[in-house]
């Protein structure tokens, strides 16, 4: 969904305007406010109906207003939607909720668009300079449930270092190339970063990041039921000790473009390539199928 750019009133128009532009956001006004994508009549009931329903809330406005809309609202930081508070001039973005879930990269936006300050206040961000639970686009967390323990004990002096088995002559992609890591050893005790599109536990010690680079080929009879195909996809993954996390998209050829079976796979993209960009690959083939090449 669109971020929500919520202004109190028209002199906020302008920059809320630039920030649509740059971010696809929405911009939701009062209704004597005219301009926007959205009117509501009253802000606090409306900005909490947004927060309730998990939008992504920049304020152009105090943060008391937002804090006071959304307050009785707070369940499960987990959960809920990335709120930022944004000066009407673009001075300053101010990160109020999930930081570590958009709210600081975001407000980091903001605040370059506008020529103004990022006022990020969490301690892993401030102190190592990374969230972990935001690596760089194309990587994806496995273990959340194990930042907090993490981030602790680095806070507390604890080593990070990307794993990587002894002997490899290459490092792993780093999901985080701003924040040199130690080398890894086996004897190592600090917080280790392992990037694999294997299915994989972590732990507090452990993070597991995967990179989101796999592609899976699909084919299918003509009303196939989704279902097998759904099952199947996962029986593979499991079968090869693959993480669904780290599945990109889809590939078919474009006669199934209108197989339902294919096309509402609605998890992923899928992508669709014509005969002879198929029959471009065939070297590559680990596998190759007379029947399927026919």
């Amino acid at each position: 969904m669109k971020p929500v750019i919520f202004i109190l009133g028209i002199s906020a128009l302008p920059l809320a305007q630039k920030l649509k532009l740059a971010l696809d956001g929405e911009i939701h006004t009062p209704d004597c406010v005219a301009g926007g994508d959205v009117t509501y009549s009253k802000a606090t009931a409306h900005a909490a109906e947004l927060f309730t329903n998990g939008r992504t809330i920049i304020g152009l406005c105090a943060s008391g207003i937002l804090i006071r809309a959304i307050a009785p609202r707070l369940k499960d930081k987990r959960r809920e939607p990335p709120v930022i508070a944004v000066a009407e001039d673009g001075s300053s973005a101010v990160p109020l909720l999930g930081g570590h879930h958009g709210a600081n990269e975001l407000a980091r936006k903001i605040a370059s668009l506008s020529n103004g300050h990022a006022a990020i206040t969490t301690a892993s961000d401030v102190r190592i300079g990374i969230a972990l639970e935001e690596p760089c686009e194309g990587f994806v967390l496995a273990n959340p449930q194990h930042v907090k323990a993490a981030a602790a004990a680095i806070l507390s002096g604890a080593p990070i270092a990307l794993y990587r088995l002894p002997g490899e002559g290459r490092d792993p992609v780093n999901p985080f190339p701003q924040l040199p890591m130690t080398e890894w050893t086996p004897a190592f005790a600090g917080v280790t970063v392992k990037v694999t599109e294997a299915a994989e536990e972590g732990s507090a010690r452990k993070l597991i990041y995967h990179p989101v680079t796999l592609a899976i080929g699909l084919g299918c009879e003509r009303g196939t039921d989704s279902q097998e195909v759904s099952t199947l996809i996962a029986e593979t993954l499991q079968g090869h000790g693959l993480s669904n996390a780290a599945v990109s998209c889809y590939a078919s050829i474009d006669l199934k473009e209108d197989e339902p079976a294919i096309c509402g796979l609605g998890n992923r993209e899928v992508r669709f390539f014509t005969i002879e960009e198929l029959k471009q690959q065939i070297p590559r083939l680990k596998t190759p199928s007379d029947i399927v090449e026919r």
